[in-house]
């Protein structure tokens, strides 16, 4: 989809893809996200349901979140509303480990502190039981998640 405005220097219509794969050497299920993130309560149902199962179908409870080709287009309202999607997700689990990388030095990546601010004070509430961890490089992300106990 080509863009067709702006708002506040941003593309208001961007198209969002999402690829998922098995990273078999780390044995973690990868999702990259190209474009803006899902805003839609059955986007982002889909986005959740698609990745628990590609954790069921790979056993596994590692997950890469790589983030650096995200734009930003969500809402304030949406932001805050976000991190409430994952505490009723399947992935909401003790079990899931999330490395999360950003592009940190990014205009976008500004925007989401609010969003992962409403993360953490999720996580220090023991609403979400997820463990994330946030990385600007892919091969970072990838070593951490290596080191992470496989759920049985």
């Amino acid at each position: 989809m080509f863009s067709v405005g702006r708002f506040y220097g941003y593309d208001i219509h961007v198209k969002t893809e999402i690829k998922h794969y098995y990273l078999e050497d780390a044995h973690c299920v990868v999702i990259e996200v190209t474009g803006s993130f899902p805003t839609g309560d059955r986007e982002l149902d889909e986005y959740y349901d698609s990745t628990y199962n590609l954790c069921v179908q790979h056993g596994t409870n590692r997950i890469v979140l790589d983030y650096r080709k995200l734009v930003y287009k969500q809402s304030v309202l949406q932001m805050v509303m976000g991190p409430e999607r994952i505490v009723r997700s399947s992935l909401n689990d003790r079990r899931y480990y999330c490395a999360a990388i950003f592009d940190l030095k990014s205009k976008d990546y500004e925007h989401y502190k609010l969003f992962l601010a409403e993360i953490d004070t999720k996580i220090f509430l023991g609403k979400i039981k997820s463990k994330y961890k946030i990385f600007e490089d892919f091969d970072k992300a990838v070593a951490w998640i290596k080191t992470k106990p496989l759920d049985d």
